[in-house]
Formats: structure tokens, sequence, C-alpha cells
């Protein structure tokens, strides 16, 4: 019995070790390191604020993958003779 259990917890150990090298999947997993202060994303200054705050927060507009600019929560928009302006919808 003992033999199946520490058989059992070694695979269970090599198994999350490969998870974690990111080949048992699409990538890595990770959790965030330490406790968040603040949820502005204009004010915060740690890592996983940062992460938090791009998995939260969408702009009007984001860039693809090749750097040009697509619609996110704006859908269209438009811009006023002199460049002043921007309104968005």
């Amino acid at each position: 019995m003992k033999r199946i259990v520490l058989l059992f917890l070694t695979l269970s150990l090599v198994l999350s070790s490969c998870q974690l090298i990111g080949l048992g999947g699409s990538g890595v997993t990770f959790l965030y390191s330490g406790e968040v202060t603040t949820l502005n994303y204009l004010t915060t200054s740690t890592t996983n604020e940062y992460a938090i705050a791009a998995n939260v927060v969408d702009g009007l507009v984001e860039h693809d993958q090749y750097g040009v600019i697509k619609p996110s929560l704006a859908t269209t928009w438009t811009t006023s003779p002199d460049g002043k302006v921007w309104t968005f919808n």
C-alpha cells in the first residue's frame, strides 16, 4: 500500500513539474506572488498590479500583432478637422 501511495505522489510531482516548464500544456501556469495594494492602473508600481490591470482593463482601441490599431470597446471613431477632438462610438 505504501508503494502505491509513493508511486502516485511521485507521478503527480513529475506531471506537475512538466506543466510548470511548459511541456504538458499550452503554456506556463503561475500565480500572483504578492498582495495587490491598488487596482488603479494609473498609479500602480508593482509587477503584480500591472499583470492584473492587463487582464482586467480594456481600452477603446488596441493594437493587433502587427501594431495596427483595431477597435476594441469603441466600434468607430472620428476626428475633428483640427485633430484636437476625437469622438469614439
